[in-house]
């Protein structure tokens, strides 16, 4: 059976100033497991990270290690959260180039996951 998964928190977990601007952003992300055996999610590098509909890149993105568990009985699911970790690096023209979207209020976020 499939597992399904859905963001349920986003949060800033990190921002700094140099050369340019970094945000850590981590999503926590509840997945339901309705099979006999444990889901292990691993990291194998880093993604890539967008933004807006015109999918400008804007960093890397990975999963924290983490393992959703198998059913407890049949019928019903298991239940984890697992964090997704994204880190935006952007000069400060490109922070000009996501400034209209960051600012025209909700925008896409997409990003692709190097699992194991």
């Amino acid at each position: 059976d499939d597992v399904v998964c859905k963001p349920v928190e986003t949060r800033v977990s990190q921002v700094s100033v140099t050369p340019s601007i970094r945000l850590t952003l981590d999503c926590d992300i509840m997945c339901w497991n309705p099979n006999p055996y444990d889901i292990v999610i691993l990291p194998n590098g880093a993604g890539r990270g967008y933004i807006g509909d015109e999918m400008l890149e804007v960093g890397e993105v990975a999963s924290l290690p983490a393992t959703v568990p198998a059913r407890p009985e049949k019928g019903q699911y298991s239940r984890q959260t697992i964090v997704i970790r994204g880190v935006a690096s952007l000069t400060f023209m490109q922070m000009f180039s996501v400034a209209s979207t960051l600012l025209a209020g909700p925008f896409n976020l997409f990003f692709e996951l190097k699992l194991k």
